[in-house]
């Protein structure tokens, strides 16, 4: 949550009324990237280096021998029926050896569907896949609202880093959102805490906290 949004707020005065307890840690400045332009405009404006791994990158997959395709599930019954498609790769991502895969934490796959259920409802939630073949092998979950995406959680399937899925998966993110011709979202929030690899696509930054609550 950005500290200067009016959200920080209602989700304070939120936890006080349900009687939880709730920490603050100290803000993060999160990479940013404004949705703003045209897509090649918006390439242009970014590093040579960086054009040239995605070129690179995106041969790859166009040459690999199974068809390896990008879907956005946006229904709330898809997405719910799909989510045994993200635990399958979260259990094959590295968060797997540390204990913090989602398939390693059932409470973590509960708040996932009831955030899918009520959040997607509204349309609020959008689901990224890659697959290769039929296999699932990345994923993006996204929540929207008021114009800004937030991937709340991703991962990848460490048997195909090779072909960099969850680094394909978010060029197509991004490319997407350009692209769409309503513009439905206006900024794009990496949730992550200023790593090199999102600082390529942006040098827009804001102060972000980090909250965790419980009974």
């Amino acid at each position: 949550v950005c500290s200067s949004d009016l959200s920080w707020r209602h989700l304070a005065d939120a936890a006080r009324i349900a009687g939880l307890s709730w920490v603050a840690r100290p803000d993060l400045q999160v990479p940013h990237v404004p949705v703003e332009g045209e897509w090649l405009d918006f390439m242009d404006s970014r590093s040579r280096n960086l054009r040239k791994i995605a070129r690179r990158r995106l041969n790859r997959i166009q040459k690999h021998p199974e068809k390896i395709r990008v879907v956005r599930v946006r229904s709330v019954d898809e997405i719910v029926n799909r989510l045994p498609d993200v635990y399958h790769i979260s259990s094959r991502s590295w968060k797997a050896h540390c204990g913090t895969a989602i398939s390693d934490r059932p409470e973590a796959a509960c708040f996932l569907e009831r955030l899918s259920s009520v959040l997607g409802a509204r349309g609020w939630v959008d689901l990224w896949m890659v697959y290769c073949g039929e296999k699932p092998i990345a994923f993006e979950y996204h929540l929207n609202y008021e114009g800004v995406a937030s991937p709340v959680r991703a991962d990848f399937d460490e048997a195909y880093s090779a072909l960099s899925p969850g680094a394909h998966l978010e060029y197509v993110i991004l490319q997407n959102l350009f692209d769409d011709p309503c513009r439905t979202v206006r900024e794009y929030n990496t949730c992550a805490d200023g790593y090199a690899y999102e600082l390529r696509w942006t040098e827009d930054r804001k102060s972000t906290r980090l909250n965790s609550s419980h009974v």
